[in-house]
């Protein structure tokens, strides 16, 4: 429900409506076994508010692959507490940076992001969501790591 809440007015409402409760789950049962996933509900107490999966996609980055809070639940930290667990579990994995993609059209995202310590790479990707959607990357060095070569 997060998720659809976050590109309702953006995607498609067919598509939207195609990722129903049931097809999100089998997404997540399929990654389950997967080393590199790390799926997590984000709660308030102890209501589900939101998502976060993570993955481990190379021995130096922990790529943040969903972040979706509910819209009741936004602006009151939840977003930023996500975060402060993505830095402390990218750190207990030795990670040097955490990255992630994000619409360029989604402004609340990417300011959300910048406000974080992310910053835009340069890199750009198109994506197909009922319709073409350009995504940029956020890298976010974590403090006290030097940026390979």
């Amino acid at each position: 429900m997060a998720w659809q809440q976050s590109y309702r007015g953006t995607f498609d409402e067919a598509y939207l409506l195609s990722k129903s409760v049931e097809v999100r789950k089998q997404e997540f049962i399929s990654r389950i076994s997967a080393d590199s996933y790390f799926d997590y509900l984000i709660y308030k107490k102890q209501i589900p508010i939101g998502i976060l999966i993570l993955e481990a996609d190379s021995k130096n980055v922990l790529e943040i692959e969903s972040l979706y809070i509910l819209e009741a639940f936004r602006n009151v930290g939840a977003g930023s507490a996500a975060l402060a667990f993505v830095v402390k579990t990218a750190e207990a994995l030795g990670k040097r940076k955490i990255s992630l993609w994000t619409l360029e059209c989604n402004k609340r995202a990417r300011r959300f992001y910048e406000q974080n310590n992310f910053v835009v790479t340069g890199e750009k990707r198109t994506i197909y969501r009922g319709d073409s959607f350009t995504q940029i990357k956020y890298s976010r060095l974590l403090s006290g790591r030097v940026e390979e070569k």
